[in-house]
């Protein structure tokens, strides 16, 4: 586990995003996929635009959080990678069936807007274990992998990506 610390222009950042790509969804007439209120939709993008930060910075990437390219938009949330953050830092990954097999996920935890607890990862495919599947809110059955299960970030550098390109 990583502790990635954010300064506060970071943490405004994030959460301008957030509530950006909400309002965006909203604009389109996007509906929320797994049971969500509208107005936990915004505190879930302003987590996920959390998580997505503190990542890129822990990988010494600059993070926007906002592309209108398609190929960025389909690319994954960091560099070809998807980033879920959560809230409290017992909880799982969630993972969907449709989540892509072949992308490297990260669990992201916030302790705070200004520390971010990078648990770990996994690959898609490797995350949609039967003994997985529960409902760990009312109407989003899902993949639910225990932090025990992600891999250490310390094994992350140890990997070869191939960087996608634009």
């Amino acid at each position: 586990m990583i502790a990635q610390e954010l300064d506060w222009g970071e943490v405004l950042h994030a959460a301008i995003v957030g509530v950006y790509r909400n309002v965006r969804n909203i604009k389109r007439g996007w509906k929320p996929k797994y049971n969500q209120t509208t107005a936990s939709l915004f505190g879930d993008h302003i987590l996920g635009c959390l998580g997505e930060c503190a990542f890129a910075k822990w990988k010494g990437d600059y993070w926007t959080g906002v592309s209108n390219k398609w190929q960025e938009l389909q690319s994954g949330d960091v560099g070809g990678f998807e980033v879920r953050a959560a809230n409290m830092h017992h909880f799982r990954m969630l993972m969907h069936p449709g989540d892509h097999d072949d992308r490297i996920y990260i669990l992201a935890t916030i302790e705070t807007p200004e520390i971010v607890h990078i648990q770990g990862w996994k690959l898609g495919r490797d995350c949609k274990r039967e003994e997985w599947w529960d409902e760990p809110r009312k109407g989003r059955a899902c993949f639910c992998v225990p932090q025990a299960n992600l891999e250490p970030m310390e094994t992350f550098n140890q990997l070869s990506f191939e960087t996608p390109e634009w």
